[in-house]
């Protein structure tokens, strides 16, 4: 056995790591089995973790769950660009048929963005001001 990186690892699990490292570097991550299992014919994903499948004219929710936010844009994004899509928050949903014929859907999240309440003496001022300007033109 050879100590890799910091690890001893047994040749089944190095393989292992080699497929999951190859599917987040070239292929759709978490969703690779489902793309190569004959039987789905298309997978939908609304969330890191609400993805469904499509299984003989069923839509079934499926147990695969995207660690995170970036590993779930990063695979939305490479089955997009296989088909010359693609997605972004000016177009947040993509809906194509892959290159074997299954139909991939895909929404991704808005951008979040910081509400800043206005702060009351800011409020006030900006009311006096247009008060003032509009007692001072009579």
């Amino acid at each position: 056995m050879r100590t890799w990186w910091c690890c001893r690892l047994t040749p089944e699990q190095k393989g292992q790591m080699i497929g999951i490292i190859m599917r987040e570097a070239v292929g759709f991550g978490p969703l690779d089995p489902q793309l190569k299992d004959p039987p789905i014919t298309g997978i939908m994903v609304n969330a890191v973790d609400d993805i469904y499948i499509e299984r003989d004219g069923k839509m079934l929710r499926s147990r695969v769950k995207f660690d995170d936010i970036s590993q779930m844009m990063n695979a939305i994004r490479r089955m997009a660009a296989t088909v010359g899509r693609r997605v972004d928050e000016s177009s947040p949903m993509v809906d194509a048929r892959l290159p074997d014929g299954s139909r991939f859907n895909a929404v991704i999240p808005p951008r979040r963005s910081v509400a800043r309440p206005s702060h009351p003496a800011s409020s006030a001022a900006s009311s006096s001001a247009s008060t003032t300007s509009s007692s001072s033109g009579r």
